[in-house]
């Protein structure tokens, strides 16, 4: 039975209510990293052990590059949605093209979630990688011997414990890894995985050799690149120094890192945990957490084994983990990993209802969304939240800035009957839902927490 149909029985439900991943951050003690190194795998060359930095979506790519130049970077890889960079000072000297090994996992081999990958390679080396929502996790891109890396490993483990890991290898160091060979994931490297010189440091090889050239008297073409040079660079200077375009760009990609906004996210979990049953091969479900992409659904033993659990999988199930409580097998508890929404195209415009014309004023948008809460608190206790807008897509007041946006976020909490009377509004984004479904019926104990952002127009301060 459906889990909403099966809330609705447990309730007399009054008149319709007025109108309305991650990972948690842990700190390790990671191995130190690994220089770049150069593997030959099917003809093709991959590199192991980049340095991977999640970039703020606030900060332009020129700047990015400044900042990764400073430090003595020369090669970089960038995610498809931007947000993720790899770098290394040094690459080894072979030609031919070049590809991040992480990179190639993450868009090729990454089926969403938390995956950790482990590889015995040729000539005693080891690779770890581990992966979060199909990017590279800083700090677990790793090559190297044994010890390291099956310390690694445990390390992950150990930081990720209780929370679904997909586990792919050939080196028999994950439990119940799915057994592959490298041969059969490198043999066609991800073109987004190749890797290249950070601008800048193309311009400085060039320069060297017109430095032959002008020994060898071709002076008209090295005044001609160094115009050109010249002109690139007073560009991206002019560029630097625009605040509202460096807003602008920083906006956008802001815009397109987020949920889809109004109600569809809401709807497509609703969808997905409506082919929940509430009872399954003798385990009810008793939690169900939900982020954009997928949803996890927690099952507590009441007479049923692991084995009945696996023999009959939920609908759409795509990952399965059993957690013991101590060391007594009859307390435990199953996670289940289900496939909450259609992952959208990273770069794909952002929604046209987050457009600044289309946004509410922060008095208006406050007011509404306040008015939904106040609405909701008529039945029953009722616990929420809601922060002052704030600039989104800039770290800073620009002061001539127009067309800004602002941002805040809210959550609430509630009976779970009341859940799909919550409308969201084309101004609202939904970014967390978690819905505990207690053995003993009633509004005390079965209950939902909805999490999100609203976004106004930006409004200076006088």
């Amino acid at each position: 039975m459906a889990i909403l149909q099966s809330i609705q029985a447990w309730f007399v439900k009054p008149p319709r209510a007025a109108a309305l991943f991650q990972t948690k951050a842990a700190a390790v003690n990671l191995p130190p990293p690994t220089k770049a190194r150069r593997l030959v795998i099917e003809n093709k060359q991959y590199i192991f052990g980049l340095e991977w930095r999640l970039l703020p979506p606030t900060r332009t790519f020129a700047r990015t590059v400044r900042l990764a130049r400073q430090e003595g970077m020369h090669f970089y890889v960038l995610s498809e949605m931007e947000d993720l960079m790899g770098v290394t000072p040094v690459m080894p000297q072979d030609r031919g093209p070049k590809y991040s090994a992480a990179m190639h996992l993450a868009n090729k081999m990454s089926q969403g979630g938390m995956e950790l990958y482990a590889f015995a390679l040729p000539k005693g080396a080891y690779a770890v990688v581990a992966i979060n929502e199909s990017r590279p996790i800083p700090g677990f891109d790793f090559v190297g011997p044994f010890a390291p890396a099956k310390a690694l490993i445990e390390e992950f483990q150990a930081i990720q414990v209780g929370h679904p890991v997909r586990g792919v290898g050939n080196a028999g160091l994950i439990e119940g890894e799915e057994t592959i060979e490298p041969e059969d994931i490198f043999g066609e490297p991800a073109k987004s995985a190749r890797i290249k010189p950070l601008p800048g440091t193309r311009s400085t090889a060039w320069l060297l050799g017109l430095g032959v050239l002008m020994g060898l008297g071709f002076l008209g073409t090295m005044s001609w690149l160094q115009q050109e040079r010249k002109a690139v660079l007073a560009e991206v200077k002019r560029e630097s120094e625009d605040p509202i375009a460096d807003y602008k760009a920083s906006l956008q990609a802001g815009l397109r890192a987020l949920p889809p906004a109004g109600p569809q996210m809401l709807q497509q979990w609703l969808a997905a945990i409506e082919q929940l049953p509430t009872f399954h091969q003798g385990w009810r479900l008793s939690k169900v957490e939900c982020n954009p992409n997928t949803c996890l659904a927690q099952w507590d033993r009441v007479f049923g084994t692991y084995a009945d659990f696996n023999a009959h999988l939920p609908m759409y199930t795509v990952d399965v983990k059993e957690v013991q409580t101590g060391q007594d097998p009859l307390q435990a508890t199953i996670l289940t990993t289900h496939t909450a929404a259609t992952v959208s195209d990273p770069s794909a415009p952002p929604s046209p209802m987050l457009n600044y014309k289309s946004l509410p004023s922060q008095q208006l948008g406050l007011r509404s969304l306040s008015t939904q809460f106040q609405a909701l608190a008529l039945l029953g206790p009722i616990k929420v939240s809601l922060s002052p807008p704030k600039l989104f897509g800039g770290a800073e007041v620009v002061p001539e800035l127009n067309e800004g946006m602002a941002s805040g976020d809210w959550s609430i909490e509630h009976d779970l009957w009341t859940l799909p009377e919550i409308v969201i509004a084309p101004n609202m984004v939904t970014k967390h839902l978690t819905m505990n479904l207690a053995a003993d019926k009633g509004p005390s104990k079965t209950h939902y927490r909805l999490e999100g952002s609203y976004f106004v127009q930006y409004q200076k301060t006088p």
